[in-house]
């Protein structure tokens, strides 16, 4: 069996909305992108809304982007 996998981006507002709700019918997962402006200064932001069939932390975690185009999430884990 051949496993694909297909990465559609699309930035909300260009399009209808029922153009955004087929997309994200269709997709095994949707990931948000977003700019924070609320702190000091802007600052670049993700989550993962849904994976299907996985359970997954919907919350926004701050990004950076290095050299290389490299990703550095920063998250904090406290234990129980």
């Amino acid at each position: 069996m051949r496993k694909a996998n297909n990465l559609i981006s699309a930035m909300k507002g260009v399009y209808n909305e029922w153009v955004y709700n087929r997309l994200e019918g269709t997709s095994d997962s949707v990931i948000d992108f977003d700019i924070d402006k609320t702190a000091h200064e802007a600052r670049d932001t993700i989550r993962i809304r849904n994976i299907r069939n996985v359970a997954s932390d919907r919350s926004w975690h701050a990004f950076k982007i290095g050299e290389n185009f490299e990703i550095a999430l920063n998250i904090v884990y406290f234990a129980p």
